[in-house]
């Protein structure tokens, strides 16, 4: 299973790194990106939670979407289009996060096409707006979605609290991914490096900038952020490749501080996260279960009687026992607030239990 996971996670790699390939000529950038992409330390939850591989698979359609939404746009043919909006559809069916291909989509239009009329823009999105809606109300139709938990914060039911969310979840995102240093750090001398004076560094920063809006319905998570950097992976090689060769000629104060800034994120980037990742994943794992210790299952009796279990538990075990049944418990205590009957069934090992009542149906 985790093999599956980790082979999802190459193919994400792979296809980013071709990506990159396709919007920058430039070897080294594509490279260097591809680099901060695939030895970020922040990935590691989605590739070690299996239950998270939906982001992965994903992330994989979000990233065929925009090649061949490019490849559409560049007049390569109309097939291209109608294999974007199926990768697009097809995203949306994987994960909520598959609506992340239409920030990208929307930023290809607003930034990376701004030389063309508003008309013709507008046009080519319109199919994928369509998508997003008969996803989303088929989505609702069949009683998907989540509803009185401080966790999730639903935009379409609930568009006022979502947009005050957002103003606290955005800048936590940002400062939980070192890559989002990269956009206030080009925002303050963006403009003295030059960094901003490409259709292709704006095209990625507002693209990652508008994939962090959906994903702040959740609790903050670095799993949230794989979406996002894509473009934030990008904007940081363009950034490094832009002041490291050229580092001599920015002189001053300003550059100096500029230049060490730049410094600090390229020892994190391209020297912690390779390092920290191989040594996380061994932590992350419990070497006497060998098994993931928070979501896995118990492998070895003495190990689990050594941390206070029972032979015939593990932390993992005990650990969802108790998720679910503060699941259930929050469940019926807002059933009983809004007077519906409830008929709460729950299977004891599958993690997940449904309620049935008269104002619609409840998934945990």
């Amino acid at each position: 299973m985790h093999l599956h996971t980790v082979l999802w996670y190459g193919l994400l790699v792979w296809l980013l790194e071709r990506l990159y390939r396709m919007f920058d000529p430039d070897t080294v950038r594509s490279n260097v990106a591809t680099l901060i992409f695939a030895v970020s330390s922040q990935h590691l939850l989605t590739v070690t939670w299996l239950a998270a591989r939906n982001h992965l698979i994903a992330g994989c359609f979000i990233l065929l979407t925009i090649m061949c939404f490019h490849l559409w746009r560049q007049g390569k043919g109309s097939r291209y289009g109608v294999l974007a909006l199926l990768t697009s559809a097809l995203g949306l069916m994987c994960a909520e996060a598959g609506i992340a291909s239409f920030a990208y989509l929307g930023a290809y239009a607003l930034v990376y096409e701004s030389d063309k009329p508003w008309a013709p823009r507008l046009k080519a999105l319109l199919p994928f707006v369509i998508t997003v809606v008969i996803w989303r109300v088929t989505y609702t139709h069949l009683g998907y979605g989540s509803s009185g938990s401080g966790g999730y914060i639903d935009p379409a039911s609930d568009p006022v609290r979502f947009a005050q969310t957002l103003l606290l979840r955005i800048p936590t995102l940002l400062y939980a991914s070192s890559a989002g240093a990269a956009v206030v750090l080009s925002m303050l001398v963006g403009q003295y490096f030059g960094l901003w004076s490409t259709r292709l560094a704006r095209f990625y920063g507002v693209g990652a900038l508008l994939a962090l809006i959906p994903v702040c319905a959740a609790l903050p998570n670095d799993r949230l952020l794989l979406n996002a950097e894509f473009g934030l992976s990008a904007l940081l090689a363009m950034l490094f490749v832009q002041v490291l060769p050229r580092r001599r000629l920015y002189t001053g104060k300003l550059a100096t501080a500029a230049k060490l800034l730049v410094a600090v994120l390229m020892t994190v980037h391209l020297l912690v996260y390779p390092l920290a990742t191989p040594v996380m994943s061994a932590l992350f794992w419990c070497p006497q279960c060998q098994v993931h210790p928070s979501f896995g299952q118990r492998r070895s009796s003495t190990h689990a009687h050594r941390v206070g279990c029972t032979p015939h538990q593990s932390i993992g075990t005990q650990w969802h026992r108790r998720e679910r049944e503060s699941g259930l418990q929050q469940a019926a205590v807002q059933s009983r607030r809004l007077g519906a009957s409830w008929s709460l069934c729950g299977h004891r090992d599958g993690g997940h239990a449904t309620g049935q009542g008269q104002n619609g149906a409840i998934r945990i």
